[in-house]
């Protein structure tokens, strides 16, 4: 599917009646980068792919030809009728997800086929790929060690697969994504004992804001002080004997932590030993959870009320620290592999 457009552009661009000229050749540049923008996944791959033909037809060709000839080959190689029209060629090729869909299950069939038949572990990531979301490995076969009896390790990676990190404390079978996985492919490394191949990378797809978050982040973001009701819980998820029940209340210059009846338990202004991410434990209730460090040696795990608010309050408080300089984010620091 993403082949396919691409052959038939190399293939009319040298079987054209005459040459284009580097302004034809140019404008279509242009149109095609501007739609590139406009997608994503599979169709801006199958757009690059056109796109970097034509750009190396634009290094080579200087001859005189019509106006109208660059959008006969666009539109004969995509087989896309649309008079050259932006949003009805975005529409037609929105309309070919279906049959990408076919085409991953067939990959998927196949590559699970190939596994069996080389004795190859059979383990793959479930869960949805949106923020705060639980990401769970899984194993695909009876014959192959229970996830539980092997080392996970998890890994945040950036799109294009050239910056990985790793997500320190995440080791078990499941992680709860936090605002740092936005725009990242979560991956899992697997090793079982029993297995000879070692270690296995499974990968999800781009984690995504969700419905609600942006909106309700951007509203919190003009507040100066934002509180949230939270548990302060053990490691073990137990509340603690002497509190449970506490607000944290974070502002531009620091986060406070007080009883519901206002007696503080601590008050931190943003420094550089200061971490604030999303729990790492592998249990249901993680998505709840973040672990606010405000120096080093002290640290408490707080459950919200709910997944977003969870979220909320780990990105605004590293919004106001990047303010002052200061990275507010979890033990392995902040990814630098996101695309902004």
């Amino acid at each position: 599917l993403i082949q396919g457009p691409a052959k038939a552009v190399s293939r009319d661009l040298d079987d054209a009646d005459g040459k284009l000229t580097k302004s034809e050749l140019e404008e279509l540049k242009t149109r095609l980068e501007k739609l590139q923008l406009q997608l994503d996944g599979s169709q801006r791959d199958e757009v690059g792919s056109i796109l970097e033909i034509v750009g190396k037809a634009y290094s080579r060709r200087s001859s005189d030809r019509s106006e109208s000839k660059w959008t006969e080959i666009l539109l004969k190689s995509a087989d896309l009728q649309t008079q050259g029209d932006d949003d009805a060629l975005l529409s037609l090729l929105a309309s070919k997800g279906e049959e990408v869909s076919r085409l991953k299950a067939e990959v998927m069939e196949l590559k699970s086929r190939m596994a069996g038949e080389r004795g190859i572990m059979k383990y793959e990531i479930q869960g949805n790929e949106e923020l705060g979301s639980l990401l769970f490995v899984v194993s695909m076969s009876d014959d192959v060690a229970h996830p539980s009896q092997c080392n996970i390790h998890w890994y945040r990676s950036s799109k294009d697969g050239k910056h990985t990190q790793l997500i320190i404390g995440a080791e078990g079978t499941m992680y709860a994504t936090e605002p740092e996985d936005l725009g990242c492919v979560i991956q899992a490394a697997i090793e079982s004992a029993t297995a000879c191949q070692g270690i296995m990378f499974l990968t999800s797809g781009e984690i995504q804001p969700g419905s609600m978050y942006e909106t309700l982040l951007a509203q919190t973001s003009l507040l100066n002080d934002v509180q949230f009701s939270v548990l302060i819980c053990n490691k073990d998820g137990s509340t603690t004997a002497d509190v449970d029940q506490a607000q944290l209340r974070i502002n531009k210059a620091r986060v406070k932590l007080v009883t519901t009846s206002n007696s503080l338990i601590r008050r931190e202004s943003y420094n550089q030993a200061m971490q604030f991410y999303g729990l790492r434990w592998s249990t249901n209730s993680s998505s709840l959870g973040a672990c606010w460090v405000p120096r080093k040696g002290l640290s408490f795990n707080l459950m919200f009320q709910s997944i977003t608010e969870r979220n909320i309050a780990i990105q605004v408080a590293r919004t106001n620290a990047c303010k002052l300089k200061i990275d507010v984010s979890g033990p392995e620091g902040h990814f630098h592999g996101h695309d902004n």
